[in-house]
């Protein structure tokens, strides 16, 4: 119950040294072990963290919920993901269907995150290739990055992209960003100017996001508003978006030009399995405003699988 009450009290070094002289009068309580195992996870000790839930796991096997711990700690240490997606949509219009593939490989350093990614489309009866690479530095003062550049060589993607966006944490678990980002295509140009609003309230998570487009023949600007409830584990959730506004990025890849209004819908699932293993999903659907053909509607799923390593 002491410890409990350093727990609550943030005073998780404290609550180690409970642990640990109640440890030497019993090495494999359980309890005490689960305890200092969340201390030390205060203490941002990870290793020594993983090391105590493992010995807890060991003292009290028939705990499921103390394994799935370990495993997703285990998951945690990996310093590599490999991911894998694909993407259909389908139109109510005489327009083919939209198909979309990529995979992805990323590595943690300590600086940050790097990653590698490569998109396969088929949209027009075409087909084309897109190369990315993002990074995650991490910075002071609570502040991080994310950079981008990409090329393609076909008429579906820019011939060339690249952006960065700077993200600041705030006390209240408050979370703000802004950046810019250029599209260059053959004869034109798209800049955008973005940024965010995030939330952390309990086991939610809410974001509003404005973009602003600059591109012939006029600006436009377009909103979204995302949610995820945390299911226990922070690779596990459960979110959605709404989106609305004129020109939203995915529609500069399109080609159709004098576009009015557009409107999005998703929702989705993520979850973790076997520790290492992530499995997601994502269903939607979109309707698109022009002024030579009215409105086009469409619905969207994409699945995809990563794998720590």
């Amino acid at each position: 119950a002491l410890i409990d009450a350093e727990l609550w009290d943030d005073r998780a070094e404290e609550a180690v040294r409970l642990c640990d002289e109640g440890l030497q009068h019993d090495p494999d309580e359980a309890e005490l072990l689960y305890r200092k195992f969340r201390a030390l996870r205060k203490l941002g000790r990870e290793q020594d963290a993983l090391e105590a839930a493992r010995l807890a796991s060991a003292a009290s096997p028939e705990d499921r919920k103390l394994y799935r711990t370990v495993k997703r700690l285990e998951a945690d240490e990996m310093k590599n993901k490999l991911a894998v997606w694909y993407r259909y949509e389908d139109f109510d219009q005489d327009l083919d269907a939209w198909h979309e593939a990529g995979v992805q490989v990323s590595r943690k350093f300590r600086w940050g995150t790097l990653i590698g990614r490569g998109t396969q489309a088929w949209r027009f009866g075409d087909s084309g290739q897109q190369f990315e690479v993002d990074a995650y530095p991490r910075l002071p003062g609570r502040m991080y990055m994310y950079l981008n550049v990409g090329a393609s060589g076909s008429s579906l993607f820019p011939d060339y992209r690249y952006g960065a966006e700077l993200y600041k944490n705030f006390s209240g678990g408050w979370e703000g960003s802004a950046g810019a980002f250029r599209l260059h295509f053959d004869s034109t140009t798209a800049k955008l100017y973005t940024g965010s609003v995030g939330k952390y309230w309990n086991n939610w998570w809410f974001s509003l996001r404005p973009t602003l487009s600059d591109r012939e023949p006029d600006d436009s600007l377009s909103w979204r508003f995302s949610g995820r409830r945390y299911l226990g584990d922070r690779e596990d959730y459960l979110g959605f978006s709404v989106g609305t506004g004129t020109r939203p990025e995915q529609d500069f890849l399109t080609g159709f030009e004098n576009q009015l209004t557009s409107g999005r819908f998703q929702v989705e699932l993520q979850k973790r399995i076997i520790g290492r293993w992530i499995v997601k999903g994502s269903a939607g659907m979109r309707e698109q405003e022009f002024l030579t053909s009215g409105t086009r509607d469409s619905w969207f799923v994409r699945a995809g699988m990563e794998w720590w390593f």
